[in-house]
């Protein structure tokens, strides 16, 4: 069962926002979708976030649900937006679940996708055919000991997270096949 979080009454600071923040204006609601990818340097798709994309299922908790940090889509609404991305890969389409931790309405879903290594990152945002690319820099954690330096450790980790994830989703897909073949 989660920690609950400290009583409102209790004195705490807030903590900035767990990942990169990402702007944009619209002068007018838009009928287009509006779309924000996250590439890589290679151009190849990290993430993807779409004005028509749906929320996450909450399942069945053991935590009260105020608990949990209220789900965002982006906005085709006239207007200054901000996405928060929090600088991992497209998580695994499975139910989410809760950490240990609580904070009262900001308790977001354990990560079931790894994070990006430190780079240059690209965010392409479309509206219909109107597409403009600004460069993203993510740079290593400050309090990591690893120097960037040491590839070695920083690419053998991203080969794991890599490996893990890929085991994850054929997990996911045997046991989706065996949930569909004995309910029909």
């Amino acid at each position: 069962m989660p920690e609950p979080p400290l009583p409102p009454e209790e004195p705490a600071g807030e903590n900035p926002p767990d990942g990169a923040m990402i702007e944009y204006y619209l002068p007018n609601t838009s009928n287009e979708v509006v779309q924000i990818d996250i590439l890589n340097q290679h151009k190849e798709l990290i993430r993807s976030f779409k004005s028509n994309d749906t929320l996450y299922k909450i399942p069945d908790l053991n935590i009260p649900l105020y608990w949990i940090r209220p789900q965002s889509i982006l906005s085709n609404k006239a207007g200054m937006h901000r996405l928060l991305w929090d600088m991992k890969y497209t998580p695994l389409n499975i139910p989410v679940s809760f950490p240990m931790t609580a904070v009262k309405n900001n308790t977001a879903p354990d990560a079931n996708a790894p994070w990006v290594m430190p780079g240059s990152y690209i965010v392409k945002l479309t509206i219909g055919n109107n597409v403009i690319e600004q460069v993203l820099e993510i740079k290593m954690d400050p309090r990591v000991k690893t120097s960037i330096d040491d590839n070695v450790t920083i690419k053998k980790n991203k080969v794991i997270n890599s490996k893990n994830r890929d085991f994850i989703k054929s997990s996911v897909k045997i046991r989706n096949y065996i949930i569909a073949t004995c309910l029909s």
